[in-house]
């Protein structure tokens, strides 16, 4: 036991250089490919000076940023015409997000299976997971989407934001809501994602405003709010009242932050890389896995890097300081609901993040993270790109809510647990939403052929 516990913290010290040498690299990177930008743009604007004429583009279609309108013509392969999207038949997507869903739904059976009593710390299990998850991801796109692709300076600012906002943000606020407040707090807020990635979506004129007088705007909406409403009855019916502590107040921000985060991740996706015309839809457009891959990179590193001064600095608020013997944490409940987003703290419950010392993880865990990093890290985070590539922002986390229903149900088989009959009304709403998202989907798609 011992000598693999010193296995994995030699394993961590390795993950660490590389992470750590990966991140100086691209970062020299990164300061180079600005100051080239800041030189070529005074360079240009010389020469423009120079013949007397300086040409600013005015459209209200321009974004400054991350969006070029040349990739529509100049830089694309397809010259002269605007790129032409290529999508995957709707039935793999729903075949994905249902996939997707189910393994969620299922970790938490794992790991009440193998490591209820584990009492594992959830920051050092989520670094784990992302130092992990990254290089298998990588193995991953290698086999299924060819050549090797790696991020240049000019990719770095949209990889940044993917990072800091879906995988690292988005984790560690998933977590810091289950502590503060408690699972059913989160659970409660976890359907809600698919609101905030439709407000994005239409806010970055990435899908367009439903319109409720036509069938499509209709289903879409109603659909979106039957599947959210059937997820939250379910999440009520199971979980009860949540708990009257102060510091609920905290994990009710946490996990708002936390949907509001994994709607701009899925936002950002769509609409620099996925959508044709994005400045980086060329190079990552068709590369789904890769994309993820190089996000759970930049995730990783900065898990990684808030984990260890965490620990080096004891900041008992991420769990980190010397063990008191007494593990407690703010949200005190038995929960043991198992309609999580991937997260170990339905199971482990009030001593998620117990206070430790160490950055090592007990023999007990190292079959949860097997399943944690190849199941819900490295799969099911390649089918949401995927997903994401081949359908709308809003269709594809309006699929959130089945999480609830799988949850349940898995339960039911598994633990012989009751299903009410509120559980049961929200399940049908659940379908009938999902069926509507489709149908809308379908007409939508239809009324853009003709």
């Amino acid at each position: 036991c011992c000598c693999c516990c010193c296995c994995l913290s030699l394993l961590f010290v390795i993950l660490e250089i590389c992470y750590t040498f990966a991140v100086w690299l691209l970062f020299l990177e990164l300061v180079n490919g600005c100051y080239n930008v800041v030189h070529d743009s005074k360079v240009d604007r010389n020469m423009t000076e120079q013949d007397g004429s300086i040409n600013i583009d005015t459209s209200e279609d321009s974004v400054p940023l991350l969006y070029d309108q040349k990739s529509k013509t100049e830089d694309s392969q397809y010259e002269g015409d605007e790129i032409e999207e290529r999508r995957a038949p709707f039935y793999l997507v729903v075949l994905a997000l249902v996939t997707v869903q189910t393994s969620f739904a299922g970790y938490p059976i794992i790991l009440k299976r193998f490591a209820e009593h584990a009492h594992t710390n959830a920051i050092v299990f989520s670094f784990y997971r992302d130092s992990l998850a990254f290089p298998v991801l990588l193995v991953c796109s290698r086999f299924f989407e060819g050549a090797w692709k790696f991020p240049d300076r000019k990719d770095f600012c949209i990889f940044i934001l993917l990072g800091a906002t879906g995988i690292f943000g988005g984790q560690l606020t998933y977590v810091l809501s289950v502590y503060y407040g408690n699972p059913d707090i989160t659970a409660i807020f976890q359907p809600t994602m698919p609101v905030w990635a439709s407000f994005f979506s239409v806010l970055a004129k990435v899908e367009k405003v439903p319109n409720i007088f036509k069938t499509w705007g209709f289903l879409k909406i109603m659909g979106i709010l039957l599947a959210v409403g059937g997820s939250i009855a379910m999440g009520f019916s199971s979980n009860g009242k949540p708990n009257d502590d102060v510091n609920d107040s905290i994990g009710v921000i946490t996990a708002i932050i936390q949907t509001v985060l994994f709607g701009m991740y899925m936002t950002l996706q769509k609409k620099y890389i996925f959508a044709p015309g994005a400045k980086f839809y060329k190079k990552w457009g068709a590369f789904p896995t890769y994309v993820t891959a190089w996000s759970y990179m930049f995730g990783a590193s900065y898990m990684i890097i808030s984990g260890v001064l965490a620990w080096h600095f004891k900041t008992h608020f991420l769990g980190f300081g010397t063990p008191t013997g007494n593990c407690t944490t703010p949200a005190h409940n038995n929960s043991h609901t198992l309609d999580s987003f991937g997260s170990e703290q339905h199971v482990l419950g009030n001593r998620a993040l117990c206070l430790t010392d160490s950055l090592t993880l007990s023999l007990t865990m190292l079959g949860p993270l097997a399943y944690a990093v190849l199941i819900t890290s490295a799969l099911s985070y390649g089918l949401i790109s995927f997903a994401n590539k081949n359908c709308d922002t809003s269709v594809a986390t309006a699929f959130w809510p089945l999480q609830t229903l799988l949850a349940v149900l898995l339960s039911y088989l598994v633990w012989k647990t009751t299903i009410t009959i509120a559980q049961g009304i929200g399940a049908v709403m659940i379908i009938l939403g999902l069926a509507g998202v489709t149908k809308s989907n379908a007409l939508l798609a239809r009324s853009d052929d003709m």
